[in-house]
C-alpha cells in the first residue's frame, strides 16, 4: 500500500491534506502521514510552521528561510552542535543577530519550523544498554 495515497485518509487526515496541500504541493501526503498527537510535530504546531516558513514577512526573512532550508539534507542525521553551527551560520550571513541565551534551544526550534523531525539513538549493543541520543533526521520539508 503507497503511505501517500490520499483515499485511505480519515476525514480529518483529508481535511488537513486539502488544507495544506494549495501551499506545500505533493509533499503534503508526507507531512499527513508523520504527524503525531502532540509535541513538535502535532498538526497545531507543523501547521503554524507550514504558515510561516512560507510566508515570510520581509526580504531578510525570506532570505533567511531559504538559505536555511538549502543547508539540511533529507538523507542526514544532525546532532544539536550541528543545529547550532547550522543556524548560527546562516543567520550571521544574512545579518540577523546571534542568540545570547539557550542558544542551542532556539537554534533546535529554527529548524523545528522547516521540517518534521524524528529522533534519531543508538541501537544498544548489549541487553540491558540504554540508547543514546544520536540527534534528527528530517522526515519531510514544510517549505516549498
Amino acid at each position: 500500500m503507497n503511505t501517500n495515497d490520499v483515499s485511505v485518509f480519515t476525514n480529518t487526515q483529508k481535511e488537513r491534506f486539502n488544507s495544506i496541500f494549495p501551499i506545500i504541493g505533493n509533499v503534503a501526503a508526507d507531512v499527513i502521514n508523520n504527524l503525531k498527537g502532540r509535541g513538535r510535530n502535532s498538526w497545531k504546531i507543523v501547521l503554524s510552521n507550514i504558515l510561516l516558513v512560507n510566508n515570510p514577512k520581509t526580504g531578510i526573512e525570506r532570505n533567511y528561510n531559504a538559505k536555511l532550508d538549502q543547508e539540511i539534507d533529507l538523507d542526514e542525521t544532525y546532532s544539536t552542535n550541528q543545529f547550532t553551527q547550522i543556524v548560527s551560520k546562516v543567520r550571521f550571513k544574512v545579518g540577523l543577530p546571534a542568540f545570547e541565551s539557550k542558544i542551542e534551544q532556539q537554534c533546535e526550534h529554527e529548524l523545528f519550523k522547516f521540517f518534521l523531525w524524528e529522533d534519531v539513538y543508538s541501537v544498544p549493543e548489549h541487553e540491558g544498554e540504554k540508547p543514546v541520543f544520536i540527534g534528527y533526521k528530517p522526515v519531510c520539508r514544510l517549505k516549498v
